[in-house]
């Protein structure tokens, strides 16, 4: 039996990229039976309801209001909760998706152990990424843009956001993405990680292609100027869930001169507490440590270095 797929996208004050995006989600579906689209709108100033959707045909759209502000990975855990398809699809609101996207997917999504990471193109440059690689100690990513660089078995160490597949089973398993991470920033890899560390294994699919709509340098200052101060929280949740305390301390310090104005705010935000707890859960749920994972990815620091474990 096919296996029924829901796109989740979180959306915010994004209404006039949305129709686009849905279009083409649509358009380039093969079996539309199986498809429904989750939006949840994260508090946009103006909220999105079905009604401002009635020119998209042909298609099980719903529409998820949170009457308070989740941030990304929360929202994607919210439309997870709404979800009835067997595989999700994570993605944006500002992407446009490749013919018979869904029938790749299915292809490709052999089992329940696997995550497909689909290739992110930009639309005005030459720009491919085939999934992600881990920086340490600052715990975010570098794409990995060269596809001939991957492996046979083309494993890569994190999926991008714009374009994960996954299984519903899997998510559930893993407890989708972390509840601790604020607003945006980290909880992608963090969950990519944390995957890798449980026993699945993260593909990159190349055909599997999503064209996202990148901002401009300035357009990405401005959007990331107020969510600073969370996006470093997020870095250095992720940092304390995993890495070796000597490697925390290097974050920490990393940090503290890289974003001086943003790290207090950012230690306010973090419960130490509640990182480390949380560390000791995921010790006695995850087949592997993060050595693990260093090991396998012959995984070195942002300069070259070992990591300290």
């Amino acid at each position: 039996m096919a296996r029924s797929l829901s796109v989740i996208i979180p959306i915010r004050n994004e209404l006039d990229k949305l129709h686009l995006t849905l279009a083409s989600i649509i358009d380039a579906c093969a079996d539309l039976s199986l498809l429904e689209i989750i939006l949840v709108d994260d508090c946009s100033e103006k909220p999105v309801s079905t009604a401002d959707l009635s020119a998209i045909k042909n298609a099980s759209i719903h529409v998820i209001r949170s009457e308070r502000r989740l941030g990304v990975p929360g929202a994607r855990n919210l439309g997870a909760l709404h979800a009835s398809g067997d595989v999700f699809f994570m993605t944006d609101s500002h992407v446009r998706f490749c013919t018979a996207w869904d029938r790749i997917i299915r292809e490709n999504l052999r089992s329940d152990g696997l995550i497909l990471a689909g290739t992110v193109a930009d639309d005005s440059s030459n720009f491919r990424g085939f999934g992600c690689k881990l920086v340490v100690p600052f715990m975010g990513t570098h794409w990995e843009r060269d596809s001939s660089k991957l492996s046979p078995s083309r494993e890569v160490q994190v999926a991008s956001c714009a374009a994960t597949a996954i299984s519903c089973n899997l998510f559930k398993e893993l407890g989708g993405y972390d509840s601790g991470m604020r607003l945006y920033g980290s909880a992608e890899p963090e969950f990519s990680v944390r995957a890798w560390l449980y026993g699945a294994q993260i593909v990159s699919v190349e055909a599997l292609e999503v064209t996202h709509r990148f901002k401009s340098r300035h357009e990405a200052k401005v959007f990331v100027q107020p969510l600073r101060p969370f996006m470093v929280h997020n870095s250095l949740r992720f940092g304390c869930l995993y890495l070796s305390i000597p490697t925390i301390y290097q974050m920490l310090r990393y940090y503290s001169l890289l974003f001086p104005d943003a790290f207090e705010s950012a230690l306010e935000m973090l419960d130490i507490n509640a990182a480390f707890e949380r560390r000791r859960y995921l010790k006695t749920v995850l087949a592997n440590d993060f050595s693990w994972f260093i090991d396998k990815f012959s995984l070195l620091d942002q300069v070259g270095q070992e990591i300290c474990r």
